[in-house]
């Protein structure tokens, strides 16, 4: 009886040491597996890549391909054009000091003041009206090719848009509004054409430019007796609906990541612990020149929206004789409630009478009321009354409306 208890013991122990044997080899065996189908998983991005890798300037030249327009749609082409015979000198008068140069960029002149200017002028007529052509294009794109051309033709465009501006204004000092208003939603245009390319420099010079032009609006708007056709024109311009920023942020994220390790690869920067701090830095927190962007295109949409607001602020003193004691007065004259939305705060616009006057502006994004300053710590954005530049010689003074007054009605 005591051999066979004894033999079970030992049969007891041995199984035993079976079992706690099997159980120690289950972590080991399943340690292995997770290592082999990780080696597994390696090997085939590694032969995947292998077989399908495009390298970054593969990648953009792709990506050009893909964002491509034809030639009969693209207002790059009439652009392009203009860059090829762009010649800064030319675009510069000679006869102008930099203060004149300054002031008869940005402010109404007349033909009788700068009699000079108005020659120049009038040997630039093909340019403006090459710009004016490209202007009436819906679509514009430039391949992302490298940073020096970009660059020189952003300078050029800065010029040539001056230019238009420049003709715009004297149509505007000397009564011809039709000319005036072409010219000033042209460069609207113009604008928009630059904000449909996907690196942020690019877009940010299209804002720029649509900004000048919004703001040209605003002041024909609010000092000249234009007509409800051309108030018509002015209205189907400005709402630009079909823009989206949020679908288009993806895609300049992308080009500007592309364009960047393109460059990289240029200089043979091929570091791969750089490369990977640097995605990772850029995955974790986009680049704040680039989160900037959405900032400055919020106030152009300021700008935009408060320019509709002029436009029914007309209509109510055209039809009432005054102007209205709060803004929700003039919402049977705008076409949608929405354009009382400030879009940088969600909030509503400030608007109140003064003098014989009103006073227009955003609060900012810290959506505080700051009278319409815009010092720091202040950011209220104003849209009126603006500054009107005051072309001046030595001895006379163009003939042009006094930002102080009141605009006519």
């Amino acid at each position: 009886r005591i051999t066979g208890l004894a033999g079970d013991v030992k049969m007891s122990v041995r199984n035993r040491e079976q079992i706690d044997n099997t159980e120690l080899k289950r972590p080991k065996n399943i340690l292995w597996l997770i290592i082999a189908v990780l080696v597994v998983f390696i090997f085939c991005i590694l032969a995947w890549r292998f077989a399908f890798y495009r390298s970054p300037q593969e990648q953009l030249s792709a990506f050009n391909a893909a964002s491509a327009v034809p030639d009969s749609e693209n207002a790059a082409i009439i652009y392009n054009q203009l860059f090829e015979d762009y010649n800064e000198s030319d675009l510069n008068p000679a006869s102008l000091t930099p203060v004149i140069a300054e002031i008869t960029k940005s402010g109404p002149w007349s033909s009788r003041d700068y009699p000079e200017l108005a020659k120049w002028l009038e040997q630039n007529q093909d340019i403006i009206a090459k710009l004016l052509q490209a202007s009436k294009y819906e679509k514009c794109f430039f391949p992302i090719t490298n940073m020096n051309l970009i660059m020189s033709q952003l300078a050029a465009m800065r010029q040539l848009v001056f230019t238009l501006i420049r003709a715009a204004d004297n149509d505007f000092a000397e009564g011809r509004t039709d000319q005036a208003l072409e010219k000033y939603l042209g460069c609207i245009r113009i604008g928009r054409h630059f904000r449909q390319q996907p690196l942020a420099i690019e877009f940010l010079v299209g804002i720029a430019i649509e900004a000048l032009g919004t703001q040209k609006i605003r002041y024909l708007i609010m000092y000249e007796d234009i007509t409800a056709e051309q108030m018509k024109t002015t209205e189907t311009i400005l709402p630009d609906t079909k823009f989206e920023f949020e679908k288009y942020w993806d895609e300049m994220l992308y080009a500007e990541n592309l364009f960047s390790r393109t460059v990289a690869k240029s200089q043979n920067v091929s570091n791969l612990l750089v490369r990977l701090r640097e995605w990772w830095a850029n995955l974790a927190r986009p680049d704040p020149a680039l989160a900037r962007v959405k900032e400055i295109y919020l106030r152009l949409l300021v700008d935009r929206q408060g320019s509709q607001i002029l436009v029914a602020l007309r209509h109510y003193k055209n039809k009432t004789g005054k102007w209205p004691e709060k803004l929700e007065e003039i919402k049977p004259f705008l076409t949608s409630e929405d354009i009382l939305v400030d879009p940088q705060n969600k909030g509503s616009f400030v608007y109140r009478l003064k003098d014989d006057g009103f006073i227009l502006y955003s609060t900012g994004l810290n959506k505080i009321d700051e009278n319409g300053q815009r010092k720091s710590p202040a950011d209220d954005w104003l849209i009126w009354p603006l500054q009107i530049p005051k072309a001046e010689t030595q001895n006379t003074k163009a003939n042009q409306a006094d930002p102080n007054q009141e605009p006519k009605r």
